[in-house]
């Protein structure tokens, strides 16, 4: 590979992360619209969502909540993966 598409490829992943990031915040940003008892439901509580926010827009809001939901159910291994939250009926 040249060097041009190394540097080529390195900025599509850039921009993919960042697509990414930016669509998980959206997705905690619907959470806020959650009942307490929903948010329960999945482990999470409204401070949770509050702190996920709080980050700053580069971060990945996500994983802030995967580790308040692992702190909380008492695992202290942190997950793999971003989880999906997803509503039904919505």
């Amino acid at each position: 590979m040249t060097r041009q598409s190394n540097w080529l490829l390195r900025v599509t992943a850039q921009v993919s992360r960042l697509i990414e990031v930016q669509r998980n915040r959206r997705a905690v940003r619907q959470l806020a619209h959650w009942s307490d008892h929903e948010l329960r439901d999945i482990g999470l509580c409204r401070t949770d969502i509050v702190s996920a926010l709080s980050q700053p827009v580069l971060l990945d809001s996500s994983h802030c909540l995967q580790e308040a939901r692992s702190e909380r159910r008492g695992n202290s291994k942190r997950p793999s993966a971003p989880a999906t939250f997803a509503r039904s009926g919505a």
